[in-house]
């Protein structure tokens, strides 16, 4: 199941060089804006949030920019590339429009 997130709407703020760590844990993530993704734009069967849901966040310093991303998923598919359960983060030129999942 593939879901798509859109962080146009998302208004960013730089953060102090330091006040992200990249340990896997999101303490410090507290109080950074977040996109919820809900909605299942490919695949089979989504039954809702409780299925297959997550929150991404976005921080930038002048010199590094991190996404933090959280997912429930009642149940992963493993099924390597293209197939089973993923992550995929595509980037596009402001006015660009992607129309489909591969």
């Amino acid at each position: 199941m593939s879901l798509v997130l859109l962080l146009a709407p998302l208004v960013l703020s730089p953060v102090e060089p330091g006040a992200i760590n990249v340990d896997r844990l999101l303490d410090d993530w507290t109080g950074q804006p977040y996109v919820l993704v809900d909605r299942a734009v490919k695949g089979a069967d989504h039954k809702g949030p409780d299925d297959l849901s997550g929150r991404v966040r976005v921080a930038y310093t002048a010199e590094h920019l991190f996404f933090a991303v959280e997912v429930k998923d009642d149940h992963f598919l493993d099924g390597g590339y293209r197939r089973g359960d993923r992550l995929e983060l595509v980037f596009a030129p402001a006015g660009a429009y992607v129309t489909r999942l591969e």
